[in-house]
């Protein structure tokens, strides 16, 4: 019993569940931040908000790209 918990096949899966845990919860850390520059940008208007939308949008994005690279690969 010992040597199947550390089978090379068992070890991959619990990998690729740890692995795709931690890309959604980084989906959702993008997701709330792109709302909370939102609601700043609604708040407070400076020069720099559409940048600091762009870059929100851009993190979103990019944790939308690692769930559907790792859905993809894994």
């Amino acid at each position: 019993m010992i040597n199947n918990i550390f089978d090379y096949h068992f070890v991959t899966i619990i990998l690729k569940g740890i692995f795709l845990c931690f890309a959604f919860m980084y989906l959702v850390y993008s997701f709330i931040v792109f709302r909370q520059v939102s609601v700043m940008k609604r708040t407070l208007e400076t020069n720099y908000s559409s940048f600091i939308t762009l870059l929100g949008l851009v993190n979103l994005a990019l944790g939308i790209i690692l769930i559907l690279i790792f859905f993809a690969l894994l």
